[in-house]
């Protein structure tokens, strides 16, 4: 049994290649299992295999472990001859050896932080699904050329998945940061905050009680606003009483003026008839006068007068209708005047309580775009001020992260603490091994193929030009 050096995978003993990931693997050190052998080792199978040390010198120890090895099967006692221990970089281990019957005096190896924290990664994923990079280059120039666009294309998706992992690198440092203020805001309810942590306490202490007056203040901004807002709509309701009572009356006025004026019109239409009627007598009368003073006989004469007479007393008959008329007319102009003076005043009464209306609604608007601009400043006071208390939880909670007291009460944020920086360091391991793995590639054949491949689209461009020169 053994593990690729380069995924963790568990392969078989006699695998030259890893099923999973493709690479190579390197040779094992045939001299510590031919002792091994010497030894009588039966129970070899249960260990964990022996790592090549030039593969250890090159990746780091989360690759080359199994995703569920434990310390436990790494302290064995077994019979094994000389074995290398390694560690991780950053604890900056000795390399030591041990003799057969000898391996309890080795330290406990920390399980690898990647693969059980990556578990739910998508860009671990999908950096284990990448192939490997070709390493050694094809010979030939043209050969060069897929060498070049196999290479790059590898390394575009190796940028992309360190990409990805930046992306949640700063999802696992707005975790960690979410759960120092959390763990700072828990302290502060449970009045477990260390003396050591006293100023950055105190100062987020300050900055609530801050915060609490800039609410207050903004409480009271809205309070000013819904007042003016209430005398608006009171404004409002009485304009809008007393304007509906206005335009009342003059409905009932103009109802009134109507009847008036179709009396008025009626009495001029009568006196116009009157007045045709006078005339029309008038007339007869003067003909009737004429004809008698050209009459020669006597009694012809005397009839024609008295016609004339008859039609001077329906002539005053009609006179006395008109002056009747007249008289009218003359009293239905005084109320119709009246009416229409009544009109114009409580139309302009309407036109005052528009202005008076227009006039509020201006001063309303003044005031709620002066309150309005408060409390955007008010805000603009609290989101700074929130910044700030999370600045300070964020202090707080760093010095009780640094301190780590209490921890049967906070163990559980230190905990997740943990994890989650765990987790960072893990992204940040794989980052460095993409980067790593960037870097595995014939450099000089990749310099030819980009060279052919510049070769090949400047002669192309030089081609498709001169057909457009001789198409001309």
């Amino acid at each position: 049994m053994r593990f690729c050096p380069f995924c963790a995978s568990e392969l078989s003993d006699d695998a030259v290649r890893c099923a999973f990931c493709g690479k190579g693997l390197p040779q094992r050190p045939r001299a510590g299992l031919d002792r091994a052998a010497r030894n009588g080792a039966s129970d070899a199978a249960e260990t964990v295999s022996s790592i090549d040390e030039a593969a250890t010198q090159a990746l780091p120890v989360a690759r080359r472990l199994k995703r569920d090895a434990t310390p436990s099967r790494l302290t064995a006692k077994l019979p094994t001859p000389e074995r290398h221990v390694i560690e991780s970089s950053s604890q900056q281990p000795e390399r030591r050896e041990a003799s057969s019957g000898d391996l309890t005096m080795l330290p406990a190896m920390p399980p690898p932080p990647a693969r059980a924290l990556l578990a739910h990664s998508g860009a671990n994923t999908a950096a284990d699904q990448l192939p490997p990079m070709q390493q050694e280059a094809p010979p030939g120039l043209i050969a060069s050329l897929p060498y070049f666009l196999q290479v790059a294309k590898a390394r575009y998706q190796r940028r992309g998945i360190v990409r990805a992992f930046r992306k949640e690198i700063d999802a696992e440092h707005i975790e960690i940061d979410d759960t120092l203020r959390e763990l700072a805001r828990i302290a502060r309810q449970k009045d477990a905050v260390p003396a050591a942590a006293a100023q950055p306490d105190g100062a987020v202490t300050a900055l609530e009680a801050s915060r609490k007056g800039l609410v207050g203040n903004g409480q009271e901004l809205d309070t000013q606003l819904a007042e003016a807002e209430r005398q608006l709509n009171q404004i409002i309701e009485e304009c809008n009483q007393r304007r509906q009572r206005t335009e009342t009356e003059i409905d009932q006025i103009e109802q009134a003026l109507t009847l008036k004026r179709r009396q008025q019109a009626e009495v001029r239409a009568r006196l116009a008839e009157e007045e045709k009627h006078i005339k029309l007598l008038q007339r007869e009368r003067d003909d009737n006068r004429t004809l008698a003073a050209k009459e020669a006989k006597a009694d012809l004469q005397e009839d024609l007068q008295q016609l004339a007479a008859e039609k001077g007393v329906q002539i005053g008959d009609w006179d006395k209708k008109r002056a009747a008329s007249l008289a009218e007319l003359g009293q239905l102009r005084g109320p119709i005047e009246e009416a229409e003076k009544q009109v114009q005043v409580a139309r302009t009464t309407v036109q005052e309580l528009e202005r008076h209306l227009g006039h509020a609604r201006q001063q309303f608007n003044s005031t709620k775009r002066q309150i309005e601009a408060e409390k955007r400043t008010v805000g603009q006071e609290i989101t700074r001020v929130d910044r700030e208390i999370a600045a300070a939880l964020m202090t707080l909670g760093r010095a009780l992260d640094a301190q780590r007291e209490d921890s049967d009460v906070f163990g559980d944020y230190f905990s997740r603490l943990d994890v989650h920086r765990r987790a960072v360091e893990a992204r940040e391991q794989r980052i460095a091994e993409l980067h790593s793995e960037q870097q595995e590639y014939d450099p000089t054949a990749y310099q030819r193929g980009m060279i052919v491949l510049g070769s090949l689209v400047a002669s192309t461009l030089i081609i498709l030009a001169t057909i457009l020169v001789l198409m001309l």
